[in-house]
């Protein structure tokens, strides 16, 4: 059962209400991610009366969790606002994946190596981020850096 993860778990992990989790798996059989440029959507078994909905552990590191955002940024789907977008860093699984207005951290990457390592993933606007530190002061610098 290890392998197996219920929905209140699953809802906490990405920062949303047990209510639309719920709703999500009731209504669509699946757990859907729609933030980010390109949304999620993971399957998921059980339901029904006096059974609990649950999903496999390892589909969660197809999430991605918004760990912070700098600047207003659009809705990422939206891909007229691509061109104006702020900044925003997910958590995917193990991964920090940045999208937007990646620049900036470049800037960071190569003038504290020892905060992050920034690596091209070939989409537009997107890079991921190894963090070599602690997230916070990397999310400091990179507010920083923003200022004129």
């Amino acid at each position: 059962m290890d392998a197996e993860i219920y929905l209140p778990e699953a809802a906490a992990a990405l920062g949303r209400s047990p209510e639309s989790v719920r709703r999500d798996a009731r209504l669509y059989g699946k757990l859907r991610d729609r933030r980010g440029d390109a949304p999620v959507e993971v399957k998921v078994s059980g339901g029904g009366i006096g059974r609990h909905y649950r999903l496999d552990r390892g589909s969660m590191k197809r999430f991605r969790r918004l760990l912070f955002l700098e600047r207003e940024a659009p809705e990422l789907s939206d891909a007229a606002s691509r061109q104006t977008l702020g900044l925003a860093i997910y958590l995917l699984g193990e991964m920090w994946l940045a999208i937007g207005e990646v620049g900036v951290l470049r800037e960071v990457a190569a003038a504290r190596p020892d905060l992050c390592s920034v690596y091209e993933t070939g989409a537009d606007n997107r890079v991921e981020v190894v963090v070599n530190g602690d997230g916070r002061t990397l999310r400091e610098a990179v507010s920083e850096a923003w200022r004129p």
